[in-house]
């Protein structure tokens, strides 16, 4: 069996949703990847950049990120299915791809982690039963006296919004199962605001969710309902929600009666001004 943070984050927030992504069910309504346009450019763009030009030392200017990103966000475009009319959506296409090109060349222009960093570095550790856990750090950063910081990137433009500090205890075990030691810091590298927020962590924090990370696979071995937990965040973006009998449960449960009492004498009323 294969874990990873997402499918850990996946059954605890939801088992039944864990089974259908397991299982390769087909969603009966598509993801709206409008939100996942602009991390996806942007780590295609310092994906290239950490493990090729910025090591050779080539310089970006606005022309050369316009000329390199234009055929890979059309390929993610092309590749990714968006409701451009549902109502949270306030970005035309374009406008996520000029902010994009101004974000890469702010953080070019402000962090020096790139230049000394790989991308998309895999981890994979296997367990004793066979079990392997994988996961991929957006940026490894080993400063100029070695020592090593794991960074996940960021699109979002408030901090602490939609981070989880357990995807990084994941990449810290991961890293001292393989590296046989812990990495100096772990943090969150915000694109739009150009910031790093670092998290505090020691060996027993990294423990501890270990500990948590093998009770979630003997669980997932020991289930054998997959039953649903719905609730406001594991459903918000759910592609299945359709078709979950406990998501429907829920709408019912969760319907309000009225508060507001009228007593008639069965004659019509009559509301007026």
């Amino acid at each position: 069996m294969r874990i990873n943070f997402h499918t850990y984050k996946t059954y605890l927030e939801c088992p039944k949703k864990y089974k259908y992504v397991e299982d390769h069910v087909p969603p009966p309504q598509p993801d709206n990847m409008y939100f996942a346009l602009y991390g996806k450019t942007i780590e295609k763009f310092f994906q290239g950049y950490c493990n090729d030009w910025g090591p050779a030392g080539i310089e970006f200017d606005k022309e050369l990120v316009i000329n390199y990103l234009t055929p890979i966000y059309k390929k993610i475009l092309h590749y990714n299915e968006v409701d451009w009319g549902a109502p949270f959506v306030k970005l035309s296409s374009q406008d996520i791809f000029d902010s994009v090109v101004i974000d890469i060349l702010e953080c070019l222009n402000v962090f020096t982690v790139f230049k000394k960093t790989r991308s998309e570095t895999s981890f994979k550790v296997t367990l004793k039963n066979g079990d392997y856990i994988n996961g991929r750090v957006d940026f490894l950063y080993t400063t100029d006296n070695g020592e090593v910081e794991l960074l996940d990137g960021k699109g979002t433009d408030t901090l602490n919004k939609n981070i989880e500090p357990e995807q990084l205890f994941m990449y810290a075990l991961m890293y001292y199962f393989t590296r046989k030691k812990l990495p100096n810091r772990i943090g969150f590298l915000y694109y739009k605001l150009r910031h790093i927020q670092y998290l505090d962590f020691d060996l027993k924090t990294i423990d501890t969710f270990r500990k948590k990370l093998l009770l979630v696979l003997q669980a997932i071995r020991s289930d054998t309902k997959f039953i649903g937990t719905p609730s406001t965040k594991a459903c918000k973006y759910c592609q299945y929600k359709t078709i979950c009998s406990e998501y429907s449960q829920r709408k019912i449960d969760r319907q309000k009666k009225s508060k507001i009492q009228f007593e008639t004498n069965g004659d019509p009323i009559e509301l007026g001004l």
